[in-house]
């Protein structure tokens, strides 16, 4: 690095780091959350200071030690300020009363949850600080100092794809979310082909090419700008390219059913006022001339498909109008419990492949540690609302309608899940259903995220997307992730439309690919800077 990166340590400008840092973050993390058009510009921008920082941090004087350390500190400072952004909406879910617990237990599950899961997030986010140093430290940066932005695109992308690993990995916080304020998706259509983890590396790295930039002599810092505004363009014209190729498939006429019944509600009120409800939304979209018809997560929570009173209610509505139902259940009891999608054909029998949810929710569907935690923390055992653990399913369980049209499934936590979308599509899936039940985040920030997620999903796979909620917002999404009807948060009723079937995109089909090319980088350079380093010790010895 030349002399003006060096300077950054003078004392003063190492006190602004950590403002930086924590003006960088919070930013990102409002960029995520609340996606606006400025957002979406400013998105590309806001990991300057974030790159500025390390460019200074790897030029410390310090043993590496210390510079290590360092370097590890500031990442978890800087996604812990970008994630308390995003978990902010856990706000939302206090007091908790429908799970009967105290007002205490609640602001202790509240507390856990908002802090708990920004600090997991946080702690994998410092990991990228420190590679990103060691990097930059090396002999591959040395001699190829142009590689530096791009290892800061590769590592926070492979940050995002770690935190889908584990059931404590929650991929909530998606710099692709930002870019979604284009209701086309024209800066996120590359998705398609390589996933949203290549939008967030173009992203990140354009960001790191001005910082770059900006320390550099004016004609590499020009071939920098040039470079990052090439990349810039380059993927705004290839998703104007991807949103021009028309869709292919055959039109179906869809409707999402929203009953809004409350998490506390449906718990409270019975079975048949249950039925009551969905009787009268299947019934009017049924009527408006839907072919497939969706219920939401859970509608019915409990054994509907044992249960043939209420089952002859829609078997009725389902031969009258030749429909098919998709009906939100549960199947099973005490722990062989599972929570899935059945469908209907319109003669009224039940499809023998049925969808079962297959990414559960800690301590909402099972409690991990069981023993542990409740012991540790026990206000996180009061929260789930079954005696049991669910039970998850395995398989993407793809369904057939009578016309021959396959429909996968997805049940809420799965969205944010892109490999579930992904194998449905790989598994010949033309539309994805997805019933989710987000009454438990009411009218906040989350309903928000959780629904531009399903448009994530839908441009990622090149598959529709019909989304019902039990509260809002349930979406009609096409295979380029526009939205094409909602309805907001808080209110029933039925969303009609119509969609055109899918076909697995590229990414559907590839896979990762991006993501282990990304590692292959940073491993190659990191091999690299070893080699020249243990050639450049035996030179000195002889």
């Amino acid at each position: 690095m030349i002399n003006a990166i060096k300077a950054v340590k003078a004392p003063r400008t190492v006190a602004l780091r950590m403002p930086m840092l924590a003006v960088s973050g919070v930013l990102a993390g409002l960029f995520m959350t609340f996606p606006t058009y400025i957002g979406a510009v400013l998105q590309w921008l806001v990991y300057i200071p974030a790159a500025w920082v390390l460019f200074s941090l790897a030029r410390d004087g310090d043993g590496a030690r210390r510079v290590y350390l360092r370097a590890y500190r500031y990442g978890f400072f800087f996604f812990m300020a970008e994630y308390l952004v995003n978990y902010h909406w856990f706000f939302s879910f206090y007091p908790l009363d429908f799970t009967g617990m105290s007002r205490a237990s609640a602001a202790v599950v509240v507390a856990v949850a908002w802090i708990g899961l920004s600090i997991l997030a946080s702690v994998a986010g410092g990991a990228v600080f420190l590679l990103f140093v060691a990097a930059a430290r090396g002999r591959a940066a040395k001699d190829a100092p142009v590689v530096l932005p791009f290892i800061g695109g590769a590592l926070f992308a492979l940050f995002e794809w770690v935190e889908t690993l584990g059931w404590m990995g929650v991929p909530w916080g998606r710099a692709a979310l930002g870019q979604l304020a284009f209701g086309n998706a024209v800066t996120v259509m590359s998705a398609s082909m390589f996933g949203s983890y290549f939008v967030t590396f173009l992203i990140v790295s354009f960001s790191f090419l001005i910082a770059d930039a900006a320390c550099r002599p004016k004609r590499a810092a020009i071939i920098r700008a040039s470079v990052a505004l090439i990349l810039a363009a380059a993927n705004v014209v290839l998703g104007a390219a991807l949103l021009a190729v028309p869709e292919k498939g055959h039109d179906i006429r869809v409707a999402a059913i929203q009953g809004n019944v409350s998490s506390r509600d449906k718990f409270q009120i019975s079975n048949a006022e249950t039925v009551k409800i969905y009787e009268k939304l299947i019934r009017e979209a049924a009527e408006n001339g839907a072919e497939l018809i969706v219920c939401p997560e859970s509608a019915f929570p409990w054994n509907l498909l044992k249960d043939e009173g209420s089952l002859g209610v829609f078997r009725a509505i389902a031969s009258e109008y030749d429909v098919s139902i998709v009906l939100g259940c549960l199947e099973g009891w005490r722990d062989e419990q599972e929570n899935i999608l059945a469908l209907m054909y319109p003669d009224g029998s039940i499809s023998d492949v049925k969808y079962s949810k297959r990414h559960l929710v800690p301590f909402g569907e099972y409690m991990p540690w069981r023993d542990f935690l409740s012991t540790l923390i026990p206000p996180l055992a009061e929260i789930s609302m079954l005696e049991y653990d669910i039970r998850a399913g395995s398989e993407t369980a793809v369904m057939t309608l009578s016309d021959g049209t396959r429909v996968g499934g997805l049940i809420c936590f799965d969205s944010i899940y892109e490999e579930l979308a992904l194998s449905s599509a790989r598994d010949g899936a033309q539309i994805l259903v997805l019933g989710t039940n987000d009454s438990w985040f009411t009218d906040s920030a989350a309903v928000y995220m959780h629904n531009a997620q399903a448009r994530l999903r839908a441009i990622e796979t090149g598959l529709p997307v019909v989304r019902a909620a039990n509260t809002g917002i349930s979406s009609l999404i096409d295979s380029h992730g526009a939205v094409h009807g909602t309805l907001p948060p808080l209110v029933d009723g039925a969303l009609c439309g119509t969609i055109t079937t899918g076909s697995a995109s590229l990414y559907s089909r590839t896979g990762n690919i991006f993501v282990y090319l990304l590692i292959a980088f940073y491993v190659a350079v990191t091999v690299y800077g070893i080699a020249c380093g243990v050639i450049g010790h035996r030179r000195k010895k002889h």
